[in-house]
């Protein structure tokens, strides 16, 4: 961190809100444990800063809850919370199977990931990286990014 900026000196302690943020690629490990689980298409989640927080101040947070989801090749198209075909991580860890498939091991995979998503630890490089108010959207290949509009 510098202690200047344009080369004018800065005084005092500067504050960053985020909580200790861990290496990117505990993140990156847990959604490729996700991303290769077999019959798994894609995961996409949502992250963005509120317009309101009920008089608190609006911080970053990536949602790991009804914006959160993922696409399977044995799931129904139109499923999940949103129907557009993304299981929430509540809606597979609410069932044991979805159409004769075994879903144990993809329970434990998303608890791992969303217990990434959902701690903070991650927060200050996903914003850095994939942007405020976006919907990101993750395949084995790559990240799709769109912008969210929410209320």
């Amino acid at each position: 961190m510098t202690n200047e900026v344009f080369g004018r000196p800065i005084e005092g302690e500067i504050r960053h809100e985020y909580t200790q943020q861990d290496d990117p690629m505990a993140f990156i490990n847990a959604l490729d444990e996700v991303l290769n689980y077999p019959g798994v298409i894609e995961y996409k989640w949502t992250q963005y800063t509120p317009y309101w927080n009920d008089g608190e101040e609006c911080e970053f947070t990536v949602m790991t809850d009804w914006h959160a989801g993922v696409k399977l090749e044995f799931g129904d198209e139109d499923s999940g919370e949103m129907g557009d075909g993304f299981y929430t991580w509540y809606d597979i860890n609410r069932r044991n199977e979805l159409n004769g498939v075994n879903l144990s091991e993809l329970q434990t995979k998303l608890t791992i990931l969303a217990g990434k998503m959902g701690n903070g630890s991650h927060e200050a490089w996903l914003k850095e990286t994939f942007g405020d108010h976006a919907t990101v959207t993750a395949t084995k290949e790559g990240f799709k990014v769109e912008f969210y509009d929410h209320d």
